[in-house]
């Protein structure tokens, strides 16, 4: 199986996570990288980078956009065309940041062969159990998380193109709503199915530092515990709904 591994977004803490990202790219027996960085990021950082993963091809690229959800997913199209014009038919495409920490199985590559299918989005679990515990309870049921994602080539050009659409919906710069959950409308939206793989992710931050993450990808002025009712009540039990979010607004007033 041809694997390729489309890394792109800001390096953040990616010495602490690097170590993964190799394991896991030399876990394939056929994995091509590609790289798209900031202009703004450290050269030494990124040779360093260039020297462990020995990606195929790099791109460097200047932020076109206002708003950081847009930058991200410019940065995702342009790594999935380093792929696409590599000229190669790849059978899985993955997405993946710098900053990731990744767990896996040694069958997790004769598990991608017997499970990739067409039209269909493969996600991960979380790493922690307060994370794991959190995305499963809230999220899942209106989330798909953009950070992590695999799937075929022509999967992947869909997921690509949704830029796009982000670029020309009224939350263009998240005014709205978390842009994982406009992800899963614009999967919802193409007929694009959703399936999670026996394999843990999580960013450096979530893993380490999970309240302070959430509370920072929270919408202003929008709490955690205000997008969770927004979101998950109609899915969940009233009473441990209220639990939760009483517990995290206890936790956020001794922040």
């Amino acid at each position: 199986m041809k694997v390729a591994l489309c890394i792109s977004g800001q390096l953040r803490s990616y010495k602490e996570t690097m170590a993964d990202l190799i394991k896991f790219k030399n876990h394939f027996d056929e994995c091509d990288v590609f790289m798209v960085y900031d202009d703004l990021e450290k050269k030494e950082d990124i040779f360093n980078i260039i020297d462990k993963v020995k990606p195929v091809c790099v791109k460097q690229v200047h932020n076109l956009y206002d708003c950081n959800h847009s930058n991200m997913w410019y940065k995702i199209r342009e790594c999935f065309k380093l792929c696409k014009n590599n000229y190669i038919h790849y059978d899985l495409v993955i997405r993946c940041r710098y900053d990731h920490y990744i767990r896996f199985n040694h069958s997790l590559n004769e598990i991608c062969k017997n499970t990739i299918k067409p039209n269909t989005i493969y996600t991960s679990y979380n790493i922690t159990f307060l994370n794991r515990f959190f995305y499963e309870l809230f999220l899942r049921p209106v989330f798909v998380s953009d950070s992590f994602f695999m799937c075929d080539m022509k999967t992947m050009k869909t997921c690509a193109d949704f830029l796009e659409y982000a670029l020309q919906s009224k939350n263009k710069c998240l005014y709205n709503k978390i842009g994982e959950v406009l992800f899963k409308e614009y999967l919802i939206n193409k007929k694009i199915k959703q399936k999670t793989l026996p394999i843990n992710v999580d960013i450096y931050t979530l893993y380490h530092y999970p309240i302070s993450h959430s509370f920072k990808r929270t919408l202003n002025p929008k709490s955690l515990s205000e997008f969770v009712i927004k979101q998950s009540s109609i899915y969940l039990n009233p009473i441990l709904l209220f639990i939760i979010c009483y517990a995290i607004i206890k936790i956020n007033n001794l922040l």
